[in-house]
């Protein structure tokens, strides 16, 4: 199981009628290589969540994922 994982999003359009609505999702063991893919996600419009797996969870499918940052594209950044 990988370190970190990434999930990103990106959504144009009206709340009703999305023009555009794409997901992806990505995982690595490398904190600076996922912070650099999701930096480049960001930079494309994409909201970006990086996740942490915790120590081995008792249950085989189990995980114990923790967000450790999230990336937000500059029309989405409080001011």
């Amino acid at each position: 199981m990988s370190t970190f994982h990434l999930h990103a999003r990106l959504v144009e359009g009206s709340l009703g009628a999305f023009s555009r609505d794409e997901t992806r999702a990505s995982t690595t063991d490398s904190w600076p290589a996922a912070l650099t893919e999701a930096e480049e996600l960001r930079d494309t419009g994409f909201t970006v969540w990086i996740y942490e797996h915790g120590p081995q969870h008792p249950f085989p499918t189990g995980s114990d994922l923790r967000l450790v940052e999230c990336l937000a594209p500059e029309r989405y950044r409080l001011r």
